[in-house]
């Protein structure tokens, strides 16, 4: 959230994810995975394919912002709930 691509009237609501995040890297006695949406998440098809990342926000090869469907974004929700592999980690998902 900061850079110049970044949209600004994202800017509020990235501001209060991050001091959320901020907040859970200091509890030790809960289980939590923190997925957090690349900029461009939105309504779109549904295809079950996307890449994974960890903390840092994946590059497209265009240099356009990363983005995912609602729909994809929820099956990688249910993939991690399924099989975790981000046990008090952050990680993201993007086309």
């Amino acid at each position: 959230m900061d850079t110049d691509v970044f949209p600004p009237e994202f800017a509020k609501s990235a501001a209060a994810a991050a001091h959320f995040w901020k907040l859970l890297e200091q509890v030790d006695d809960l289980d939590w995975i923190y997925l957090a949406p690349p900029p461009g998440i939105g309504p779109g098809e549904r295809t079950g394919r996307f890449r994974r990342g960890g903390r840092e926000l994946l590059q497209t090869p265009g240099g356009t912002l990363p983005g995912i469907s609602f729909d994809d974004y929820a099956i990688a929700i249910v993939d991690e709930l399924e099989s975790p592999s981000h046990i008090r980690d952050r990680f993201t998902v993007a086309y």
